[in-house]
């Protein structure tokens, strides 16, 4: 691609280290990356080690690319709303301290 490039998708700051011990190792030699290593990824392009790159990693979005790479659509952002349930359990959770202080309250007093 040459000329000027407009990039469209999700902003994302770079993984400081490895998420998880379950994800492969990379292997920058033949250029497969299982997880975002910014460095190794420069290093794999040719870039010199300590070449200035921006602090994040854009995910492409599902638009179609030129060359057909990078794949789009691949990120999932799943926000959960549960201000329901929430609201529900709290709710529930001091009606029943309600009723608890009402019982304690109607209970007959001990004769001493």
């Amino acid at each position: 691609v040459t000329g000027e490039v407009t990039v469209t998708g999700l902003a994302r700051n770079p993984l400081p280290a490895k998420p998880s011990m379950m994800l492969p190792d990379n292997d920058p030699q033949k250029n497969i990356f299982y997880w975002k290593d910014r460095d190794a990824m420069a290093s794999s392009a040719g870039l010199p080690a300590g070449a200035a790159l921006v602090p994040i990693f854009i995910d492409a979005n599902a638009t179609a690319n030129p060359g057909g790479l990078p794949v789009g659509g691949v990120t999932v952002i799943d926000l959960p709303n549960s201000h329901l349930q929430y609201a529900i359990t709290w709710y529930g959770l001091a009606a029943a301290l309600a009723g608890v202080l009402i019982s304690w309250l109607r209970r007959p007093a001990k004769d001493q």
